[in-house]
């Protein structure tokens, strides 16, 4: 892999495991990436070898560091800016650092939401950088909003660097039942992805759809229907294919950077549930509704069922493809109005 785009970012709290001549495991799979993304020769094997050795070495010696060959603080610090790239096509639109937390934490999970929102992403991001809290993902995928161009339908905004982290799962010991050491782990060790999807839908006396959330509009060839009530509702705003194809090279992209696993497991409607494996940190793909029983993200539509259902055989042959990220130039976050972002992204909210 090359590099291309380099993420300037505030200093970061590195919170990794120190890494050394014979250690394995995940965590050294990404260490080899981004050796590889600074230009440096390494396998892509896992093992700290002595060819993953040398090129640690050579790197601290570019960096002025110590040579040492010890994965310390520093050496992270100097490999997220000088080796992290992300690829498919996105644009930067990140929050104000007040806005999510600066700690590098190993990634283990990824966890799909929907706004409860409208179509665009640059307004969900509006939202929460106008809340008080950090509560936002990393990504966030647009749909069709009306434009000429249908610029925003699978449009991937990036909120903050996804190695860092926000509070996205709003886990309590009430509606988890797991301590608060677990929960904010799972914040943690998590990349979140949120698809803009109103959500659930009520069917008018008239035969048309409108929101839970704010009583709006929504054209019919936009909702599925589930056919019986999952979590209370049978209609929902569907995801549209442009957004699920983003959501799915987004899944693999990072799965393939943080060398986060791709199971081979039977994805359908009963998959949509309380999972105590997600809950316990297990590595994997996984939904909002897998943690909390009071959320509706994601849905089990069939489209996405088909889709999540391809990754594990499609993630044998991937290769991710390199992209730099465009800047979002057509709004500043300070420029959105109240009235524009009002409850934008009424999900995440809580």
């Amino acid at each position: 892999m090359g590099s291309l785009c380099i993420f300037r970012i505030t200093p970061t709290r590195i919170i990794m495991r120190t890494l050394r001549l014979h250690d394995t495991g995940p965590d050294v799979y990404f260490l080899q990436a981004l050796l590889r993304e600074a230009g440096m020769d390494v396998p892509e094997n896992g093992k700290f070898d002595a060819e993953t050795k040398d090129a640690v070495k050579a790197f601290q010696r570019k960096k002025s560091f110590s040579p040492d060959a010890i994965v310390g603080k520093d050496t992270w610090r100097g490999l997220l800016e000088s080796g992290y790239t992300f690829f498919p096509k996105s644009s930067k639109f990140f929050l104000t650092d007040a806005e999510y937390i600066s700690e590098l934490h190993f990634k283990k999970q990824i966890i799909l939401h929907h706004s409860a929102g409208g179509p665009r992403p640059d307004y969900t991001i509006g939202w929460w950088e106008k809340d008080t809290q950090r509560v936002a993902t990393a990504f966030v995928i647009g749909r069709n909003a009306g434009d000429e161009e249908n610029k925003f339908d699978g449009a991937v905004f990036r909120a903050f660097p996804e190695y860092l982290w926000a509070y996205h799962l709003g886990l309590s010991k009430t509606n988890s039942n797991i301590n608060a050491d677990l929960r904010a782990s799972l914040n943690k060790t998590s990349i979140g992805i949120e698809i803009c999807s109103y959500g659930p839908l009520t069917k008018q006396d008239d035969g048309t759809f409108t929101t839970v959330v704010n009583n709006k509009n929504v054209p019919e060839d936009q909702v599925t229907d589930l056919g019986t009530p999952w979590r209370g509702y049978q209609y929902f705003q569907k995801y549209s294919d442009a957004q699920l194809e983003a959501t799915k090279t987004i899944i693999l992209s990072m799965a393939y950077f943080f060398h986060i696993p791709i199971d081979d497991v039977q994805y359908d409607r009963e998959w949509f549930g309380i999972n105590t494996n997600a809950l316990n940190a297990s590595p994997g793909i996984w939904t909002h509704v897998n943690y909390r029983k009071d959320k509706t993200d994601c849905f089990p539509q069939p489209e996405l069922i088909a889709m999540l259902n391809t990754l594990h055989e499609d993630f044998k042959t991937f290769v991710p493809e390199m992209t730099p990220f465009e800047v979002f130039t057509d709004r500043n976050l300070e420029d959105f109005t109240d009235e524009e972002i009002d409850h934008y992204s009424y999900d995440l909210e809580e």
